[in-house]
């Protein structure tokens, strides 16, 4: 049934409201399991979780990571739905060597030329980075804040202040800190493929937990200790990509559609103002017309 409806999405959507929802509809069911056809031969998704293990413990000895946190494994009342054989649950620490935000105050700006980059909960959408507000602080203000953590290519950026729980993959040319409103998340990348976890991050079955998490009345914060205890459903690695491959595809059809629905109304209400005016006495089009010149 699923297969069905996603075939016939271009039949289906018929209003561009809905396509907002068919977007959240798609990563829903990414984190279920039910875009790809499987085949169950990859080694299952608990050897990656023992692998994060194992090197999370030693790049701690090492002291390359902060001390990993002890996490409770995922109860049964934690799992809302069943997952594919070879998957695991997971939680979101389980995931990561280290989970850090940006200084717990506002910096001291500067001018673009002489800066660097600073990224807040404004600059990140689930459909990519906004620069059009970036702002920039000091090279010796952005070395001091990277010591909490220096954000690197397929890391995850998290929001956690003011607008939470919106997840995007770090896949900017340039270097920048953050503010305390963003978490970096560094995942494991080899075992994993940032861009699903990602995609799980902002699926329904995330997003609420991460709602749940936000606490405060005026200033929303996803403490980053409550964070790492949100629940992901995790696929093999060979999955993970073609889940996403497929997510991609879906949403470039959706993009598609949305297009062609906004040109479409675009074009009726053309119609509709013409058809309008023609039905109109000259006194009532020199009233229309006054009223729109002020």
């Amino acid at each position: 049934n699923v297969r069905f409806h996603l075939q016939h999405l271009p039949r289906m959507i018929t209003r561009v409201e809905h396509i907002e929802q068919t977007r959240q509809t798609v990563l829903d069911l990414a984190v279920r399991g039910l875009l790809v056809q499987r085949t169950v031969t990859e080694r299952p998704a608990s050897e990656i979780l023992e692998h994060i293990a194992r090197r999370r413990a030693t790049l701690y000895l090492e002291g390359s990571v902060p001390k990993p946190r002890s996490l409770p494994a995922v109860g049964d009342d934690e799992k809302p739905f069943p997952i594919p054989v070879g998957w695991a649950w997971a939680r979101l620490g389980d995931l990561c060597y280290q989970v850090s935000d940006g200084p717990h105050f506002s910096p001291q700006y500067v001018a673009a030329p002489e800066g660097v980059p600073f990224l807040s909960t404004r600059n990140v959408r689930r459909n990519g980075f906004d620069l059009s507000s970036l702002k920039y602080v000091s090279k010796t203000d952005h070395e001091d804040f990277c010591k909490r953590i220096r954000p690197e290519k397929g890391d995850i950026i998290y929001t956690k202040g003011g607008t939470t729980g919106i997840a995007k993959v770090n896949d900017l040319d340039f270097d920048f800190s953050v503010w305390v409103h963003l978490a970096v998340l560094r995942i494991e990348k080899e075992k994993l493929f940032p861009r699903f976890v990602e995609l799980a991050l902002n699926s329904s079955h995330c997003y609420k937990q991460s709602q749940r998490y936000t606490q405060g009345i005026s200033n929303f914060d996803l403490g980053l200790t409550r964070m790492i205890k949100i629940t992901i459903p995790l696929p093999p690695l060979t999955e993970q990509c073609q889940i996403v491959a497929k997510v991609e595809e879906l949403m470039a059809v959706c993009d598609r559609l949305e297009s062609q629905l906004e040109t479409g109304r675009v074009a009726q209400t053309a119609l509709l103002e013409v058809t309008l005016r023609d039905r109109m006495t000259d006194g009532e089009q020199a009233s229309v017309m006054a009223t729109e010149l002020g």
